[in-house]
């Protein structure tokens, strides 16, 4: 496991894309913890206060090497103790924008006002590495159950699809895009692939 604080890897990605295979297969091969998750597919959020997740969890993040200085805050305080480096199966700041808006028809309130403009530059400042997990649609859609996952999930997997592959395209920050089902050299099609991105990562 990385002894590196503050360096965190996010699996992205739609229902169905295969990010909860990846999340354990990186945890388990790297020694790296997986970060509580807020929401999923079936239970969706059901009232969780995003906002107050994402300032708990984010005031963790101490990042001693960012260059911006409202996040270093002089490493927050001497007697601060950085978070270990940690996977996270989604984070809201991007998965809720999305999901909010193609499944609830808007996001929860804190996304639409000043405060997620903040914690989005923050958000990169730290420069997590974002893994998006986007095989071929049709592929996505076998992983998907109507009897299983949420009707807007369900009914809205296509807008869904789209939203990732946009988000996954502008992303400013680190990031890749992991298509298990390619087999080209080089293509981050292998599970060592991103092994390898995600150590160096640590390591950096």
């Amino acid at each position: 496991m990385s002894t590196r604080s503050n360096r965190h890897v996010i699996i992205e990605g739609p229902d169905g894309a295969g990010k909860s295979t990846v999340v354990k297969y990186l945890s388990t091969i790297t020694d790296t913890p997986v970060a509580r998750r807020i929401s999923d597919s079936i239970t969706g959020v059901k009232g969780k206060d995003l906002q107050a997740y994402v300032n708990q969890d984010m005031g963790e993040w101490a990042n001693y090497a960012s260059a911006d200085p409202q996040v270093n805050k002089s490493a927050y305080s001497s007697f601060h103790t950085p978070r270990a480096s940690h996977i996270y199966d989604r984070y809201p700041l991007i998965s809720e924008p999305i999901y909010g808006l193609h499944v609830r028809k808007s996001p929860q309130p804190a996304f639409l006002t000043s405060w997620y403009r903040d914690k989005w530059r923050e958000f990169l400042a730290h420069d997590p590495l974002i893994i998006w997990c986007l095989p071929p649609y049709d592929e996505v859609a076998k992983h998907v159950h109507p009897e299983r996952d949420m009707d807007g999930v369900w009914r809205n997997l296509l807008p869904l699809y789209r939203a990732y592959t946009f988000a996954a395209l502008t992303y400013p920050g680190t990031s890749v895009i992991y298509d298990y089902t390619r087999d080209e050299p080089g293509g981050f099609s292998e599970p060592g692939d991103l092994v390898n991105l995600v150590s160096r990562h640590f390591e950096q």
